[in-house]
């Protein structure tokens, strides 16, 4: 996975200047000591990402304790966003979050259940059902920023998963709509 990521980065032109492990019991004082020794190492880093969801957050506040602000500040990505994240893109110290649509899938699955219940079809496990098990795609990832986030919830883009379950199950059963 990680010789994949350096291939990927290679081919669009980026330096990986760190990999780095989390050290799962340390998590949280690991997250801070590796940025703020990334950005003392490498003061010229463009910016950082992670796929840990809480962390992202956590890289944002060690650049702030290092006082880095303006162009001096790498951008801050990473996966997932929860509400510290989404107060932290509406003030620009994250820069963007790749999320997906996560209850996009507890839909899914419900209609599976349903299914099985109703009329004793087998349940679908293979992850491409949410592309080709509907005709739309419910779990295509997008990216959330300063621009699109907007002032309420956290923003889910894409597929319109409640309407279409609500419809189906409607015509299908009677319920929801």
């Amino acid at each position: 996975q990680q010789e994949q990521l350096v291939a990927d980065a290679k081919a669009a032109n980026v330096d990986v200047v760190v990999l780095h492990d989390l050290d799962l019991p340390n998590i949280v004082q690991d997250t801070l000591a590796v940025a703020k020794q990334t950005v003392t190492q490498h003061p010229d880093l463009g910016g950082t990402w992670t796929v840990c969801d809480f962390c992202v957050p956590l890289i944002a506040q060690a650049f702030d304790t290092e006082g880095l602000t303006g162009d001096a500040r790498p951008v801050v990505g990473g996966n997932y966003t929860m509400p510290q994240t989404a107060e932290l893109l509406r003030t620009g110290k994250v820069d963007g979050v790749v999320d997906v649509p996560f209850e996009a899938s507890v839909h899914v699955a419900f209609d599976q259940l349903l299914q099985k219940w109703a009329r004793d079809k087998a349940i679908n496990a293979d992850p491409a059902v949410f592309a080709t098990g509907y005709g739309l795609k419910f779990m295509e990832p997008y990216m959330v920023t300063k621009d699109n986030i907007g002032d309420g919830p956290i923003p889910i883009f894409g597929a319109d998963y409640e309407d279409y379950f609500h419809a189906k199950w409607k015509e299908e059963f009677g319920v929801g709509g």
